[in-house]
C-alpha cells in the first residue's frame, strides 16, 4: 500500500493519495487533511511504514539559511502488513 503526496500550482494546493491493494483508483484527501492523521489512521488499520521515497525535488535558492538547497516537493511512503 503506497501513500503519496502530489504537489499542485500553487504548491499547498496538493493533494494526498492512498493506494491500497485491489484498489483501481486511489482515495484522494485534499492538503486540510494533516498528513500524521492520515498516517495515524493508516497505523490503526494494522499496516506499517516500510520506506519513504522522494519522488521529485526542487532546488530553492535562501532556504533555511542555505543558498540552493534542495528539498522534496513529492514524496512515497509504503507500508505493509500481515496478510489475512
Amino acid at each position: 500500500m503506497t501513500f503519496t503526496w502530489r504537489p499542485a500550482e500553487p504548491y499547498w494546493q496538493g493533494k494526498y493519495e492512498v493506494n491500497r491493494p485491489g484498489q483501481e483508483k486511489p482515495e484522494v484527501f485534499p492538503v486540510e487533511k494533516r498528513y500524521p492523521d492520515l498516517l495515524n489512521e493508516l497505523g490503526a488499520e494494522g499496516w506499517e511504514l516500510s520506506t519513504v521515497s522522494v519522488l521529485d525535488t526542487v532546488v530553492s535558492t535562501n532556504r533555511a539559511g542555505f543558498q540552493n538547497a534542495g528539498m522534496p516537493v513529492s514524496l512515497s511512503w509504503t507500508f505493509k502488513r500481515q496478510a489475512s
